[in-house]
């Protein structure tokens, strides 16, 4: 009995959501053997990373070219049309989240760009709120919380935690610059968030150089075990200092490293 699998039921209603996520993904199934041929060298064409330039748009209007000019692989940039091409519609920026072949980082860098226009009423009743388009705001590095580093594109969850869990580490930041220096944020990134960032300044810690231990010292990441000896051991010979800069005389810490250390120290005079 073969006509169960071609019968059809008539339906005025439209799909759902879920419906229509089911049948773009057999989609993808049935596209896949004709994929296959020129998989290889798209992947190869994409394993390159290529700058790409950010631009606000809209998921439920953009066109494929559109998605690829964002840095999506094709096939993502066809699955997205052939989910709308079913009916499918984006309500809010996270349901692009919902896209079976779309990477997790790809979403974080894509949905703080995404600006919905006011859509007509659906037969389901839901009309969609107009959004509207927001300049994007300054974040204060020192002050934000990881939700609030999350909302920059391309700094997902685990960045944005990274972020504040150096920040901690380091008693907080004195220069926009440091936000290199986490891993996961190469110069590409840096330079697509630097607008969104600015910095209070005075909002990191200073250790006192008179009363700072040296197992305090050498758990700073800049300062190493030996940069903590080295410094405690001028103290006891200087006595008293009066200024951060007498550390620079110290030749057994090299000079880069006292440069990104000092901001973090003070004396008694300061």
């Amino acid at each position: 009995y073969a006509w169960p699998y071609f019968y059809t039921i008539k339906r005025d209603l439209p799909l759902t959501d879920v419906e229509l996520l089911a049948v773009v993904k057999q989609l993808q199934e049935d596209d896949r053997g004709r994929d296959n041929y020129s998989s290889s060298a798209t992947s190869s064409s994409f394993a390159v990373n290529k700058p790409v330039k950010m631009f606000a748009f809209d998921p439920n209007t953009l066109d494929e070219a559109g998605f690829v000019r964002l840095g999506l692989p094709p096939r993502t940039a066809r699955t997205i049309i052939n989910y709308r091409n079913k009916g499918g519609r984006f309500r809010k920026p996270d349901d692009l989240r919902k896209i079976y072949t779309l990477r997790h980082e790809d979403a974080d860098r894509l949905v703080p760009y995404v600006r919905i226009a006011g859509m007509q009423q659906e037969s389901s009743g839901y009309i969609a709120q107009r959004s509207e388009v927001k300049p994007l705001t300054r974040i204060d590095i020192n002050a934000a919380d990881a939700g609030t580093l999350e909302q920059l594109p391309g700094i997902g969850k685990v960045l944005s935690e990274r972020i504040v869990r150096y920040r901690e580490a380091l008693g907080g930041f004195y220069s926009v610059q440091q936000l290199k220096e986490v891993s996961g944020i190469n110069e590409q990134l840096f330079e697509q968030i630097r607008p969104q960032l600015m910095l209070q300044s005075g909002k990191h810690q200073q250790w006192s150089l008179a009363k700072i231990t040296k197992e305090q010292l050498s758990q700073h990441p800049y300062c190493s075990k030996a940069t903590a000896e080295a410094i405690i051991r001028f103290r006891q010979v200087k006595g008293v200092i009066r200024s951060v800069e007498e550390l620079k005389t110290i030749t057994e810490v090299s000079p880069e490293i006292l440069a990104r250390l000092l901001p973090y120290l003070k004396t008694d005079t300061d």
